[in-house]
């Protein structure tokens, strides 16, 4: 299978400058680990986007193995697009998500 296009919506940057923050505060050793997990996941997306659980229909989210984030992205099959919408705690509500993806 062929790789997708990857595409980084607006306001996940915002989620990783977040996440960035919160471990310069309280573990700054974890911020190059986070970095390699997060390239090593938007890769695997990439590959095969649909190894991911599907949430809604064209939603998709993949947790990291080792932090507590799920990297959550809609696919365009046209396009042959993924489009990542959010990067967030587990532990928030997946409806984030599913209305920034409304916005794509």
């Amino acid at each position: 299978m062929s790789r997708w296009q990857l595409r980084v919506g607006p306001l996940v940057l915002g989620d990783l400058v977040r996440i960035e923050e919160y471990y310069k505060e309280v573990a700054p050793e974890q911020i190059p680990r986070w970095r390699r997990e997060f390239k090593t996941i938007t890769q695997a997306i990439k590959q095969n986007p649909f190894l991911s659980h599907e949430d809604r229909p064209n939603i998709r989210h993949r947790a990291t193995s080792i932090f507590p984030y799920h990297i959550w992205f809609v696919l365009n099959e046209d396009s042959h697009t993924v489009t990542l919408v959010a990067v967030i705690h587990r532990r928030r509500d997946p409806a984030i998500a599913a209305l920034r993806a409304s916005c794509t």
